[in-house]
């Protein structure tokens, strides 16, 4: 189990490496004022920041079930309880990550399905 779910995060960190190069390039530029952003239309921006938090989501659940994978084996692994009680809190504490990242982004949609402008968006406009 642990052995395909490294290979499924090998794959997710390859996989959204390339498209952070296009994150930073916009982002950094737009906070700092710094240099020109790269030239993209607001709805090709929100589209690649969804992408990029679909990887992060994914990266993070691939490490909660990494941790309940040590966390479920401990007994195989030899864990002390400080080591179980850390990979019961390093499972729980992704988890709430995805749980933050996902209601974040629900509430973006429900309000861009209202035609509220949305609101703290780093693409241009």
């Amino acid at each position: 189990m642990a052995i395909l779910l490294n290979c499924v995060l090998l794959f997710l960190v390859l996989f959204f490496v390339y498209p952070l190069k296009f994150v930073f390039s916009m982002v950094i530029p737009a906070l700092t004022r710094i240099g020109a952003p790269i030239s993209m239309s607001a709805q090709d921006g929100r589209l690649m920041m969804w992408v990029y938090s679909a990887g992060f989501v994914a990266r993070m659940l691939i490490f909660v079930l990494l941790y309940w994978n040590q966390y479920r084996r401990r007994s195989a692994f030899g864990l002390s309880d400080a080591q179980a009680f850390a990979a019961r809190t390093g499972a729980r504490t992704h988890l709430l990550s995805v749980a933050v990242l996902i209601e974040r982004a629900r509430a973006k949609a429900f309000a861009a399905a209202a035609g509220k402008p949305p609101e703290g968006d780093l693409t241009p406009t």
